[in-house]
């Protein structure tokens, strides 16, 4: 699969994106002046073909979704809604005995944007022989705790929720630096079952601190599709279609807004690993968004 950059010609901006693109690109006034009343005399509307962002690291084979990108202590809240697949949406390719993919939210956790320390909140798909089991989970990064499950101890079953395939899931993840010391809270509610759990860490089952230099810098968070077992690789089992009706960042939870469509901020990524990368809407007014694959 290569790796270099190529032509994306299928999104179409309204005036105010192409004029925000083009002041991006610095263009001097006497030719911004001659394309805007170019884009005027058509209505307002260009197809434009530019460059699209090259994405080679390893997450960008595995991600499918949007994340916003800042500096660091930009982003230390992600809410998303979403809705697991059914049964007869999951694709499992020929061959393929044993994949897990999960959908959720996270911060951090993107070698793309130099932030590899993670918070996620997820519902974990397992797939084994056409089998499909569930498993809502937190998890933090390798060596922000040692009191979970798995080889870096940062992995934390949910209770009480017992998700089932076609309902509706709302997850968050909040990182408190202010705190002394530093505080995760993990929230995620089935909106179908009205079951939920929340989750704080330090706390009096797991009282040891987190790992300050272990958690998230604040550069990333968003609300994606993650597939695990990357010796399957591109034989994935994944679902035809996620969709996310709401996806929010921010510093806090009550600073939080909709991921924003402006590619400057945000960056969709499309699972290009698997034998057909993922296909994205674009962010809607509540941060929504599709994710879909044709075959």
């Amino acid at each position: 699969m290569s790796k270099k950059s190529y032509l994306d010609c299928r999104r179409t901006f309204q005036l105010g994106s192409v004029f925000r693109q083009v002041k991006l690109l610095k263009v001097s006034s006497p030719i911004l002046i001659l394309l805007v009343m170019v884009l005027s005399s058509i209505g307002g509307q260009l197809l434009i073909a530019r460059a699209a962002d090259t994405c080679s690291e390893s997450i960008c084979y595995v991600r499918a979704g949007y994340v916003a990108h800042g500096d660091p202590d930009t982003y230390d809240f992600v809410e998303g809604t979403f809705t697991l697949p059914q049964s007869g949406d999951i694709i499992i390719p020929s061959g393929t005995t044993s994949t897990k993919f999960s959908i959720g939210v996270g911060l951090g956790g993107d070698n793309h944007f130099n932030s590899p320390n993670w918070l996620s909140a997820q519902v974990d798909i397992q797939v084994t022989n056409g089998q499909v089991n569930l498993i809502p989970v937190w998890s933090l990064a390798d060596g922000a705790t040692k009191a979970g499950q798995g080889s870096g101890g940062g992995y934390f079953l949910t209770k009480q929720m017992n998700v089932k395939l076609g309902d509706t899931i709302k997850v968050s993840v909040e990182l408190d630096n202010t705190a002394s010391p530093p505080k995760v809270t993990f929230a995620m509610r089935d909106t179908t079952s009205h079951k939920s759990d929340k989750f704080t860490m330090p706390n009096t089952t797991f009282p040891d601190p987190l790992v300050s230099n272990s958690l998230p810098d604040g550069k990333v968070a968003g609300c994606f599709v993650f597939f695990s077992n990357t010796d399957k690789y591109p034989n994935f089992a994944h679902p035809k279609q996620v969709n996310f009706t709401s996806c929010n960042v921010g510093d806090a939870a009550v600073d939080a807004n909709p991921i924003d469509p402006d590619p400057a901020v945000s960056f969709g990524y499309k699972a290009q690993g698997l034998s057909n990368s993922a296909s994205l809407t674009i962010p809607d007014s509540k941060g929504g968004f599709v994710i879909s694959w044709n075959g």
